[in-house]
């Protein structure tokens, strides 16, 4: 696993006005954990604690939004929803021209 200031960097699967989901890469059974986007869309590494009983994530880390991240809702089964996917892409492309990039920048 890649690491960011010590802490591990998880991809994100799906960023939505509201939340940032990723597939937690430590649990057997396919499990989604959530966290709130405050509506930001672009590309980025965020640090988040954990409630994750997992001990690599225990300790926090990092959510890495970026080109293969889906800009979309979750269906009630986890499923992507397609209908509001064009909106928020053209969304996102608006922030990332506002923010000036579309890569992320390593400190």
């Amino acid at each position: 696993m890649k690491l960011y200031k010590n802490f591990p960097i998880v991809e994100a699967h799906v960023v939505n006005l509201n939340n940032i989901i990723f597939k937690c890469p430590f649990h057997k059974k396919k499990t989604f954990h959530y966290h709130g986007s405050c509506g930001d869309l672009t590309n980025r590494r965020t640090h988040r604690g954990s409630h994750c009983p997992s001990k690599e994530l225990k300790q926090g880390y990092y959510l890495e939004i970026n080109q293969k991240t889906t800009r979309a809702y979750l269906g009630s089964i986890n499923q992507i929803l397609k209908r509001d996917q064009q909106l928020l892409n053209q969304l996102w492309i608006q922030q990332q021209n506002i923010k000036g990039t579309y890569d992320i920048i390593e400190n």
